[in-house]
């Protein structure tokens, strides 16, 4: 099994989407338990400001998931696409500005130039090194000239043992590698995205290291291409 295909059938078959709380359903919780509207509102503050949204920009939110983003984002913005594998995810949200799309991103293509800003979050970990290449190439294409892509909560390879870091999690993760089943999906370089952004033509790429009181900050990053 490729590892797109562990995850497209992780996102709809497994027991987490059923979970109540939708940040449950995606998986951003502390100990089994979903993070609180005080840590969250700040971060969705903090992606605001870094997007730069204001009321006249069409917006894409990528792997959207239960519309963590695309549903508080819809009342900021003109209009919202959310694009994720999993219709049941897609299902929490139901915005009359947001058009809800079930399809890989890989496998899905948009009308050039369409979108002001562009938001993938908490999923880049779901693809390759290798996807990422066509899928920065996509983004570059979609988004208006001036536009904005944030890619955020990227899983930091340099400080990959900073998150497995007792024995019995580094045996379990190197177990999963071996069975091709990821605890947590793909860890990138900053180096390795940094030049990827420029590769495709980003005029401007930005390395964000995320404020200390974000969950995952101990271990993940943010970066922010304009176009």
């Amino acid at each position: 099994m490729k590892k797109t295909d562990f995850w497209k059938e992780f996102w709809n078959q497994n027991d987490i989407i059923h979970k109540e709380h939708p940040q449950e359903k995606v998986g951003r919780t502390i100990e089994g338990i979903a993070i609180s509207d005080a840590i969250w509102f700040p971060t969705l503050d903090f992606l605001e400001s870094q997007l730069e949204l204001n009321e006249n920009d069409l917006l894409l939110d990528i792997a959207a998931g239960s519309g963590m983003l695309s549903i508080p984002f819809s009342k900021k913005v003109k209009h919202v696409t959310a694009i994720d594998i999993s219709e049941k995810l897609l299902s929490n949200i139901s915005e009359p500005n947001v058009t809800k799309i079930v399809a890989d991103v890989n496998e899905y293509d948009f009308e050039g130039e369409h979108f002001q800003k562009i938001v993938l979050y908490f999923a880049l970990q779901h693809f390759t090194w290798e996807e990422c290449v066509p899928l920065f190439k996509k983004i570059y294409n979609w988004l208006a000239p001036n536009g904005i892509a944030y890619i955020g909560d990227i899983p930091d390879m340099n400080r990959l043992f900073e998150f497995h870091s007792k024995k019995e999690w580094q045996a379990a993760y190197f177990e999963s590698l071996e069975q091709n089943k990821p605890i947590l999906g793909t860890w990138f370089t900053q180096e390795f995205l940094q030049k990827l952004g420029y590769y495709v033509g980003f005029t401007t790429v930005e390395l964000i290291e995320q404020p200390e009181e974000q969950l995952n900050s101990h271990y993940r990053f943010d970066i922010k291409l304009v176009k």
